[in-house]
This record gives C-alpha cells, structure tokens and sequence, in this order.
C-alpha cells in the first residue's frame, strides 16, 4: 500500500511537471506568434516604404530622360546651326576670294 502511494505521488508529480511544460510551451509558442506577427508587420512597411522609393525613383528617372531628350534636341538643334553657320562662311570666304580676284583684274 505504501508503495501504491509512493507511486500516486510521483504520477501526480508527474502530471504537475507535465502540465507545467506544457504551460511553458503555451508561453513560448505565444510569443514566437507575437514576433512573428511583428516580423510580419515590419516586413510589409518596409515593401512598402521600398515601393515608395522605387516610385519616386521611377519618376526621377523619367523626368531626367525628358530632360535628355531635350538637350539632346538643343543640342541637334546647335549642332544644325553650327553647320549653317559654317556652311555660310566658306561661302562668305569663297565670295571674298572672288571679290579680291575682281579687284585685282581691275588695277
């Protein structure tokens, strides 16, 4: 009989250090599921803060592609009006030579 009651004692023993694991295992699985949750939360603020940032990237590039294409346009543009411009003085320069070739016929 004592040892029937030795036995209870140490299963309910038992049953307490059980319960007290499980108890723990309770804690720490709620607390895995808080930080996982908070993971969670910081992982879609940063997509999004890193999809703001692409955005305005994005924008960025296209407004400095405009301006690219504007300058390259001016520059089109100068680089047209050089060659008029130097067009106009070979001949400038060939009118001259013609002139001075006239004048020396004369005297």
């Amino acid at each position: 009989a004592e040892q029937l009651s030795s036995l209870q004692r140490e299963r309910e023993e038992l049953k307490g250090r059980v319960n007290e694991c499980s108890q723990l295992t309770t804690e720490r699985e709620q607390r895995c599921e808080e930080e996982l949750r908070a993971c969670k939360q910081r992982c879609e603020q940063i997509e999004r803060e890193s999809q703001a940032t692409i955005f305005g990237l994005e924008m960025q590039v296209s407004d400095l592609s405009e301006r690219v294409k504007m300058e390259a346009s001016t520059a089109s543009v100068l680089d047209d009006y050089k060659k008029r411009a130097q067009l106009a003085i070979k001949k400038a320069n060939r009118d001259v030579a013609t002139l001075t070739a006239e004048c020396s016929q004369l005297r």
